[in-house]
């Protein structure tokens, strides 16, 4: 965690093992780190990220998503999120704090933290069967997942997590009648 930088979530350790609990079969990861940042912490978070991961892995980084694992998309909102598996095996786990995230209660609950970890799973399988991922012009790798499952899918773990009490909230959420 930056510096300057929050972690809105009380325990992103208990998010994630919701998230395992949703699949119980799959590969995990061997370790899992999570990078916080603000605008004011990417020098911080950048240099944090390098030296964690190295700095090959940070070009592999750069080829893989098509940009940079420590960014923000404007100066003064860092709302951003990445998920990277190093050849090591470790996830690594980059989450930009936006500037009006105490406004939001979807932050409090974990839905970044959710968001890229499952997308951290999504990518452990790559890894594992030593398949390639490139990123060129915003265009992912061919053998990525339908954007259904990749981005949607986020949804639902992250409403299955915030509605796991709540069967009649979780289906408003999704906009499901039935």
């Amino acid at each position: 965690k930056g510096p300057h930088s929050e972690v809105y979530v009380k325990d992103p350790i208990q998010i994630l093992e919701f998230v395992t609990r949703l699949f119980p079969e799959v590969d995990f990861p061997k370790r899992i780190v999570i990078i916080y940042w603000s605008n004011q912490d990417m020098a911080w978070a950048k240099e944090k990220a390098t030296q964690l991961m190295g700095e090959t892995e940070m070009q592999k980084v750069i080829q893989e998503i098509g940009g940079p694992f420590v960014d923000c998309y404007t100066p003064v909102n860092c709302n951003v999120g990445h998920a990277y598996i190093a050849t090591d095996g470790t996830a690594y786990i980059g989450l930009g704090n936006p500037s009006n995230a105490d406004g939001d209660p979807n932050f409090a609950l974990g839905q970044k933290e959710i968001v890229e970890f499952y997308h951290a799973l999504q990518l452990f399988y790559y890894y594992k069967n030593n398949s390639p991922i490139t990123a060129t012009n915003n265009i992912s790798t061919p053998n990525f997942p339908p954007a259904w499952l990749n981005v949607a899918g986020e949804n639902y773990v992250f409403d299955a997590m915030r509605f796991e009490k709540d069967y009649n909230g979780f289906r408003s959420a999704q906009n499901r009648s039935e």
